[in-house]
């Protein structure tokens, strides 16, 4: 013998129509649209069919889950999170349209451009107007203790 559970609604009977793989109540349920139902379906001879409906109840949410929203309800929290999501999205969205490689100097060369167009076409070292060269900025990096 079954019980019902406790928090349900107890099962509630309607005549249903079965036609091309759906059914059709006879009259309209006293559901809101999109609430999710359990019908279950009884065969008392060849001809009858009894339907019974009940709508079912929200599950609970995990705890982990209740615990993340409780911590993203504070706004510092919630502003963290949404900066480190903009973040994310800033570094991964294209991804493999750039270079798998890029250094500073292939970076040099847009830098200079850029530069010598807001100079007026001009060296920033020696104010040269459109000069031939451009002095060579060399980094060196030294991996071992000096």
């Amino acid at each position: 013998m079954t019980s019902e559970p406790q928090d349900q609604p107890p099962p509630l009977r309607q005549n249903a129509i079965y036609r091309d793989g759906a059914i059709y109540p006879a009259e309209p349920l006293e559901l809101p649209n999109n609430t999710t139902i359990e019908i279950t379906i009884e065969q008392t001879d060849s001809d009858t069919v009894s339907l019974k409906w009940r709508p079912l109840a929200a599950r609970p949410l995990p705890p982990w889950l209740n615990r993340v929203i409780n911590i993203l309800k504070q706004p510092d929290t919630l502003l963290f999170a949404l900066a480190l999501l903009i973040y994310a999205a800033t570094r991964l969205i294209r991804l493999p349209d750039f270079p798998i490689y890029f250094f500073s100097d292939e970076a040099i060369q847009s830098v200079l451009a850029s530069d010598l167009i807001g100079d007026k076409f001009r060296d920033s070292s020696n104010g040269m107007l459109l000069p031939p060269y451009f002095k060579n900025y060399v980094s060196v990096i030294s991996f071992s203790p000096p």
